[in-house]
Protein backbone atom coordinates (compact mmCIF):
# COMPACT_ATOMS: atom_id res chain seq x y z
CA UNK A 1 0.00 0.00 0.00
CA UNK A 2 1.36 3.55 -0.97
CA UNK A 3 1.32 5.83 1.99
CA UNK A 4 1.96 8.68 0.61
CA UNK A 5 -1.05 11.22 1.01
CA UNK A 6 -1.98 11.77 -2.73
CA UNK A 7 -4.73 14.97 -3.40
CA UNK A 8 -5.68 16.23 -7.02
CA UNK A 9 -3.92 19.31 -6.29
CA UNK A 10 -0.50 18.01 -6.06
CA UNK A 11 -0.88 15.29 -8.74
CA UNK A 12 -0.19 16.32 -12.53
CA UNK A 13 -1.29 12.96 -13.60
CA UNK A 14 -4.47 13.03 -11.94
CA UNK A 15 -5.41 17.04 -12.21
CA UNK A 16 -6.83 16.90 -15.32
CA UNK A 17 -10.22 15.74 -14.06
CA UNK A 18 -10.81 17.99 -11.36
CA UNK A 19 -13.22 20.42 -12.76
CA UNK A 20 -16.30 17.62 -12.67
CA UNK A 21 -17.58 16.74 -15.61
CA UNK A 22 -16.14 14.68 -18.18
CA UNK A 23 -14.89 16.42 -21.63
CA UNK A 24 -16.87 15.47 -24.36
CA UNK A 25 -16.04 13.04 -27.16
CA UNK A 26 -15.14 13.96 -30.04
CA UNK A 27 -16.78 12.55 -33.07
CA UNK A 28 -16.14 12.36 -37.38
CA UNK A 29 -19.39 13.97 -38.66
CA UNK A 30 -22.00 16.66 -38.02
CA UNK A 31 -23.60 15.00 -35.21
CA UNK A 32 -21.61 17.33 -32.58
CA UNK A 33 -24.24 18.93 -31.25
CA UNK A 34 -26.48 16.50 -30.84
CA UNK A 35 -23.87 14.18 -29.14
CA UNK A 36 -22.99 17.48 -26.25
CA UNK A 37 -26.54 17.81 -25.48
CA UNK A 38 -26.80 13.87 -25.25
CA UNK A 39 -24.06 14.04 -22.61
CA UNK A 40 -25.29 16.74 -21.23
CA UNK A 41 -28.70 16.00 -20.07
CA UNK A 42 -26.59 12.55 -18.56
CA UNK A 43 -24.22 14.67 -16.47
CA UNK A 44 -25.38 13.96 -12.66
CA UNK A 45 -24.83 17.30 -10.42
CA UNK A 46 -26.37 18.31 -7.42
CA UNK A 47 -27.80 21.85 -6.17
CA UNK A 48 -24.78 24.09 -5.49
CA UNK A 49 -24.69 23.91 -1.56
CA UNK A 50 -22.29 26.72 -0.57
CA UNK A 51 -23.98 29.23 1.17
CA UNK A 52 -21.38 32.52 -0.23
CA UNK A 53 -21.03 33.10 -3.84
CA UNK A 54 -17.81 32.08 -5.39
CA UNK A 55 -16.48 35.58 -6.94
CA UNK A 56 -17.68 37.94 -4.52
CA UNK A 57 -17.63 35.96 -0.84
CA UNK A 58 -20.97 37.38 -0.20
CA UNK A 59 -23.51 35.23 1.57
CA UNK A 60 -25.96 34.25 -0.99
CA UNK A 61 -29.30 36.22 -0.67
CA UNK A 62 -28.23 39.27 0.93
CA UNK A 63 -28.19 40.99 -2.55
CA UNK A 64 -31.65 39.61 -3.51
CA UNK A 65 -32.73 36.17 -4.85
CA UNK A 66 -29.84 33.90 -5.64
CA UNK A 67 -28.81 33.85 -9.42
CA UNK A 68 -28.36 30.22 -10.28
CA UNK A 69 -26.25 28.91 -13.40
CA UNK A 70 -24.99 25.80 -14.92
CA UNK A 71 -21.79 25.48 -16.23
CA UNK A 72 -21.24 21.80 -17.99
CA UNK A 73 -24.20 20.28 -16.10
CA UNK A 74 -22.96 21.85 -12.99
CA UNK A 75 -24.93 24.51 -11.08
CA UNK A 76 -23.29 27.34 -9.31
CA UNK A 77 -25.51 30.17 -7.22
CA UNK A 78 -24.30 33.77 -7.56
CA UNK A 79 -25.25 37.35 -5.39
CA UNK A 80 -25.50 39.36 -8.46
CA UNK A 81 -25.48 39.31 -12.34
CA UNK A 82 -22.01 40.94 -12.09
CA UNK A 83 -20.11 37.81 -10.28
CA UNK A 84 -21.48 35.73 -13.15
CA UNK A 85 -19.80 37.74 -15.69
CA UNK A 86 -16.36 37.55 -13.62
CA UNK A 87 -16.81 34.09 -13.21
CA UNK A 88 -17.12 33.16 -17.10
CA UNK A 89 -13.86 35.36 -17.82
CA UNK A 90 -11.88 32.81 -15.54
CA UNK A 91 -14.35 30.04 -15.15
CA UNK A 92 -11.82 27.82 -14.57
CA UNK A 93 -10.03 29.37 -11.85
CA UNK A 94 -12.85 29.70 -9.92
CA UNK A 95 -14.52 26.24 -10.37
CA UNK A 96 -11.31 25.20 -9.09
CA UNK A 97 -11.87 28.04 -5.73
CA UNK A 98 -16.12 26.00 -5.62
CA UNK A 99 -14.12 22.65 -5.80
CA UNK A 100 -11.24 23.30 -2.72
CA UNK A 101 -14.60 25.21 -1.10
CA UNK A 102 -16.48 22.09 -1.15
CA UNK A 103 -13.77 19.62 -0.39
CA UNK A 104 -13.18 21.56 2.57
CA UNK A 105 -17.17 21.35 3.20
CA UNK A 106 -17.52 17.44 2.88
CA UNK A 107 -14.52 15.73 3.89
CA UNK A 108 -15.83 15.99 6.97
CA UNK A 109 -18.75 13.66 6.36
CA UNK A 110 -17.39 11.15 3.78
CA UNK A 111 -16.96 7.61 4.26
CA UNK A 112 -13.54 6.20 4.89
CA UNK A 113 -13.46 3.93 1.91
CA UNK A 114 -12.80 4.07 -1.64
CA UNK A 115 -16.47 4.07 -3.55
CA UNK A 116 -14.73 2.02 -6.45
CA UNK A 117 -12.44 -0.69 -4.41
CA UNK A 118 -13.73 -0.54 -0.86
CA UNK A 119 -10.10 0.25 -0.10
CA UNK A 120 -9.48 2.12 3.33
CA UNK A 121 -8.67 5.79 2.84
CA UNK A 122 -6.50 5.96 6.00
CA UNK A 123 -3.65 4.45 6.34
CA UNK A 124 -1.46 4.37 9.91
CA UNK A 125 -3.95 7.45 10.93
CA UNK A 126 -2.78 9.26 7.75
CA UNK A 127 -5.15 10.11 5.21
CA UNK A 128 -4.29 8.99 1.56
CA UNK A 129 -7.37 9.35 -0.27
CA UNK A 130 -7.41 11.54 -3.49
CA UNK A 131 -10.29 14.14 -3.49
CA UNK A 132 -12.29 14.94 -6.62
CA UNK A 133 -15.52 16.60 -6.94
CA UNK A 134 -18.08 15.76 -9.54
CA UNK A 135 -21.47 18.02 -9.95
CA UNK A 136 -21.27 19.54 -6.71
CA UNK A 137 -19.95 16.51 -4.90
CA UNK A 138 -17.02 15.45 -2.93
CA UNK A 139 -15.77 11.97 -4.33
CA UNK A 140 -13.09 10.07 -3.13
CA UNK A 141 -10.81 7.17 -4.29
CA UNK A 142 -7.41 5.50 -3.31
CA UNK A 143 -5.99 5.66 -6.45
CA UNK A 144 -6.03 7.31 -9.92
CA UNK A 145 -7.62 3.83 -12.15
CA UNK A 146 -10.55 4.25 -9.32
CA UNK A 147 -10.90 7.59 -10.49
CA UNK A 148 -11.40 6.50 -14.27
CA UNK A 149 -13.99 3.74 -13.34
CA UNK A 150 -16.03 6.12 -11.25
CA UNK A 151 -16.13 8.07 -14.72
CA UNK A 152 -17.76 5.26 -16.43
CA UNK A 153 -20.88 5.28 -14.54
CA UNK A 154 -20.55 8.33 -11.87
CA UNK A 155 -24.74 7.92 -11.17
CA UNK A 156 -24.26 4.68 -10.05
CA UNK A 157 -21.33 5.41 -8.28
CA UNK A 158 -23.02 8.59 -6.26
CA UNK A 159 -25.29 6.47 -5.42
CA UNK A 160 -23.42 3.73 -3.65
CA UNK A 161 -21.84 6.77 -1.51
CA UNK A 162 -25.22 7.90 -0.65
CA UNK A 163 -26.48 4.60 0.62
CA UNK A 164 -22.95 4.40 2.51
CA UNK A 165 -24.06 7.75 4.17
CA UNK A 166 -27.23 7.80 4.97
CA UNK A 167 -26.70 3.79 6.55
CA UNK A 168 -24.03 5.65 8.98
CA UNK A 169 -25.68 8.65 9.91
CA UNK A 170 -29.22 7.14 10.26
CA UNK A 171 -28.90 5.53 13.73
CA UNK A 172 -27.20 8.49 15.39
CA UNK A 173 -29.27 11.22 13.07
CA UNK A 174 -29.46 14.39 15.51
CA UNK A 175 -32.78 15.94 14.98
CA UNK A 176 -36.13 14.69 15.47
CA UNK A 177 -37.91 16.87 13.56
CA UNK A 178 -38.40 17.99 9.64
CA UNK A 179 -35.95 20.25 8.98
CA UNK A 180 -38.29 22.30 6.58
CA UNK A 181 -41.33 21.94 8.46
CA UNK A 182 -40.53 21.27 12.15
CA UNK A 183 -43.22 18.32 12.14
CA UNK A 184 -41.93 15.00 13.30
CA UNK A 185 -39.44 12.93 11.08
CA UNK A 186 -42.18 10.47 8.90
CA UNK A 187 -44.90 12.21 10.86
CA UNK A 188 -46.84 12.40 7.23
CA UNK A 189 -44.97 9.63 5.45
CA UNK A 190 -46.86 6.31 4.62
CA UNK A 191 -43.96 3.51 5.97
CA UNK A 192 -40.60 4.53 6.41
CA UNK A 193 -39.48 8.32 6.63
CA UNK A 194 -38.75 10.32 3.24
CA UNK A 195 -34.90 11.28 3.34
CA UNK A 196 -32.42 12.08 1.02
CA UNK A 197 -28.10 12.92 0.55
CA UNK A 198 -26.96 16.29 -0.25
CA UNK A 199 -23.67 17.74 0.33
CA UNK A 200 -22.75 14.21 2.11
CA UNK A 201 -25.31 14.87 4.95
CA UNK A 202 -28.29 13.01 5.24
CA UNK A 203 -31.54 14.79 5.84
CA UNK A 204 -34.61 13.33 6.90
CA UNK A 205 -38.37 14.37 6.47
CA UNK A 206 -42.06 14.43 7.56
CA UNK A 207 -42.31 13.65 4.13
CA UNK A 208 -41.27 13.18 0.33
CA UNK A 209 -42.73 16.89 -0.26
CA UNK A 210 -40.07 18.44 1.45
CA UNK A 211 -37.36 17.20 -0.75
CA UNK A 212 -37.78 20.09 -3.29
CA UNK A 213 -37.62 22.81 -0.80
CA UNK A 214 -34.29 21.93 0.09
CA UNK A 215 -33.08 21.67 -3.04
CA UNK A 216 -33.91 24.98 -3.39
CA UNK A 217 -31.87 26.40 -0.68
CA UNK A 218 -29.48 23.57 0.48
CA UNK A 219 -27.47 26.04 2.34
CA UNK A 220 -30.47 27.17 4.67
CA UNK A 221 -31.14 23.72 5.54
CA UNK A 222 -27.62 22.49 5.75
CA UNK A 223 -26.93 25.03 8.46
CA UNK A 224 -29.44 23.40 10.63
CA UNK A 225 -28.38 20.18 10.36
CA UNK A 226 -24.33 21.18 10.69
CA UNK A 227 -25.84 22.51 13.78
CA UNK A 228 -27.61 19.53 14.95
CA UNK A 229 -24.43 17.61 14.71
CA UNK A 230 -21.86 20.13 16.26
CA UNK A 231 -24.64 19.90 19.50
CA UNK A 232 -24.01 16.26 19.73
CA UNK A 233 -20.12 17.10 19.04
CA UNK A 234 -19.74 14.96 15.84
CA UNK A 235 -18.80 16.47 12.16
CA UNK A 236 -16.95 19.49 13.61
CA UNK A 237 -15.62 22.47 11.10
CA UNK A 238 -12.37 21.58 10.07
CA UNK A 239 -12.15 17.66 11.04
CA UNK A 240 -10.51 15.13 9.03
CA UNK A 241 -11.07 11.52 8.11
CA UNK A 242 -8.76 10.63 10.99
CA UNK A 243 -10.97 11.90 13.39
CA UNK A 244 -13.61 8.95 13.08
CA UNK A 245 -17.09 9.74 13.85
CA UNK A 246 -15.87 13.13 14.66
CA UNK A 247 -14.46 13.74 10.95
CA UNK A 248 -14.85 10.86 8.35
CA UNK A 249 -17.27 8.07 8.57
CA UNK A 250 -16.29 4.67 9.72
CA UNK A 251 -17.89 1.62 8.23
CA UNK A 252 -17.18 -1.69 9.27
CA UNK A 253 -19.50 -3.62 7.09
CA UNK A 254 -17.44 -1.99 3.81
CA UNK A 255 -14.12 -2.37 5.56
CA UNK A 256 -14.40 -6.18 5.11
CA UNK A 257 -14.36 -5.73 1.50
CA UNK A 258 -10.96 -6.32 -0.08
CA UNK A 259 -8.48 -5.11 2.93
CA UNK A 260 -8.74 -5.17 6.48
CA UNK A 261 -9.88 -3.30 9.40
CA UNK A 262 -6.45 -2.69 10.67
CA UNK A 263 -5.34 -0.63 7.53
CA UNK A 264 -3.39 -4.04 5.92
CA UNK A 265 -4.35 -3.85 2.36
CA UNK A 266 -4.01 -6.93 0.19
CA UNK A 267 -4.77 -5.26 -3.00
CA UNK A 268 -7.90 -4.61 -5.11
CA UNK A 269 -9.65 -7.69 -4.20
CA UNK A 270 -12.12 -7.66 -7.18
CA UNK A 271 -11.52 -4.46 -8.90
CA UNK A 272 -8.97 -4.60 -11.57
CA UNK A 273 -6.84 -1.81 -12.95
Amino acid sequence: MITMKKTLFGSAAVCAVLFTQPVLAQHDGHDHAQHAQKQAVKAWSEPYSLDTCPVSGEMLGSMGDSIVKVYDGREVRFCCKGCVKDLEADQAGFMKKIDEQIIADQLRYYPDVCVVSNEALIDDGEDIGINFVYGNRLVRFCCPPCEEDFMKDPRAYIAKIDKATADAQRDVYPLDTCPVTGKGVGSMSMGDPAEMVIAGRLIRFCCAGCEPKVKADPAKYLDKIDKAWQAKGMFMPGADMTHGEHGGMKHDDEMDHGHTKGGAHDGHGDHDH
